[in-house]
């Protein structure tokens, strides 16, 4: 194992390196603890660009080729951080090895088909291919069928440790300390900002166990010079992003974090509510204006660009005894969990989806957090405070919005 602890200096945790043989998932491991500690992750449509400049062939014929590569091992590093992309998958998959590269090492040199310049440009193409496959998150439009994003970073790294000789770590040290800067950012980012530190214990918290291994984004920082419209607003373009990326990649939960203001009595959270919702509809990109439907219908479901979501609440006015309690006492949130989080059959398990929300519904009756459960959908997404009180119809009101 990696000792990860942080040096006093903030410096990269690589100088409590203690074993020879790291593995693909340490090192993304190490690149997270160093980014929660200092800067988030630029945006992937910013770290891209520079993996682009790296392996320009000029670059690489006059730069120490080692150094360049281990610059783009990193940089993928943080791209399939900001997924939460499990590497060690796909390195199993191709049989990849961080440390036993010897039958690259010990060649005097590659084979005409495996020269660099062949090299840089298939290293080139994955980049195009990754920088394409980005793009159509970001814009909503990725097509069924297309190459996973942890696909591309496998073949990546592959073209990567064949080309890399030398002493790989010490190099990864080196410029993990003093260069993995270059793709971090002090602005807004899709996994550092306080909305995900907040929401680190609700998850410890909370008796659902798949909240506790939820791969959660958040919206930007609330701006408090702006309504909330606004702040809803800004923060689209990131969920459609979301909402793309996350049927392919497997995200779960993006969550919006707003003052404490908006729910301190259950009545101010359900026009919160209503205010988020009505926003996201009218930016809805698919037009598909799900609020204009019977909300009270068994089968409604509120969607935003063509994906069905659930929706849930929590602010100040839950207590501890209530199923929404938030265990902190500053913040509102309401978090989007589209369908595709539920629909894995192995985050299910044996028993199948009933089973499993019996079970958990039973931890939290066991906590002192029981929940109506036979609701319908849109009733659950503002919970009373108290247990068996009426429905909060938080959709009262719309048609003056």
């Amino acid at each position: 194992m990696l000792s990860p602890e942080l040096s006093n200096d903030g410096k990269c945790p690589f100088q409590k390196l203690e074993v020879s043989e790291p593995t693909i998932k340490d090192i993304q491991t190490l690149v997270k603890l160093r980014t929660t500690k200092s800067k988030g992750y630029q945006h992937p449509l910013s770290i891209v660009p520079k993996l682009h400049k790296l392996i320009k062939p000029k670059v690489c014929e006059e730069s120490d080729l080692t150094k360049v590569l281990v610059k783009l091992f990193l940089g993928s590093i943080c791209l399939a951080n900001i997924y939460y992309l499990d590497l060690s998958v796909e390195y199993r998959s191709l049989g990849l090895s961080l440390t036993r590269r010897k039958s690259f090492e010990k060649q005097e040199q590659l084979d005409e088909d495996s020269s660099l310049q062949s090299s840089i440009t298939r290293i080139t193409g994955i980049i195009n291919q990754i920088k394409l496959l980005i793009e159509s998150y970001v814009s909503g439009s990725v097509k069924a069928g297309e190459v996973s994003l942890t696909t591309h970073l496998g073949l990546l790294h592959r073209e990567i440790l064949q080309l890399i000789h030398g002493d790989f770590l010490a190099v990864l040290r080196d410029v993990m300390s003093n260069e993995l800067e270059d793709f971090l950012s002090s602005d807004y980012c899709l996994l550092s900002n306080t909305t995900l530190q907040k929401l680190e214990k609700m998850k410890e918290g909370t008796q659902c166990v798949f909240a506790k291994t939820a791969k959660v984004w958040g919206a930007p920082s609330w701006e408090s010079s702006l309504t909330l419209e606004e702040n809803i607003v800004k923060a689209v373009p990131h969920l459609i992003h979301f909402v793309t990326a996350g049927a392919f990649e497997g995200l779960n939960i993006f969550a919006f974090q707003m003052p404490a203001e908006y729910g301190l009595s259950v009545d101010i959270l359900a026009e919160t509510t209503r205010r988020v919702l009505v926003v996201l509809n009218n930016e809805d990109p698919m037009e598909r204006n799900c609020l204009a439907d019977d909300i009270e219908h068994e089968n409604w479901r509120f969607s935003f660009n063509g994906e069905q979501v659930f929706v849930i609440t929590t602010g100040p006015c839950y207590g501890v005894e209530n199923s929404r309690f938030a265990f902190c006492d500053d913040a509102t949130f309401l978090l989007i969990q589209p369908d595709f989080s539920f629909k894995s059959q192995k985050s299910w398990g044996i028993g199948g989806k009933e089973t499993i929300s019996r079970k958990i519904r039973t931890l939290f009756t066991q906590a002192g957090r029981t929940y109506e459960d036979d609701l319908i959908e849109a009733a659950r997404y503002v919970m009373p405070v108290r247990f068996g009180s009426p429905i909060v119809k938080w959709w009262k009101g719309l048609s003056e919005s």
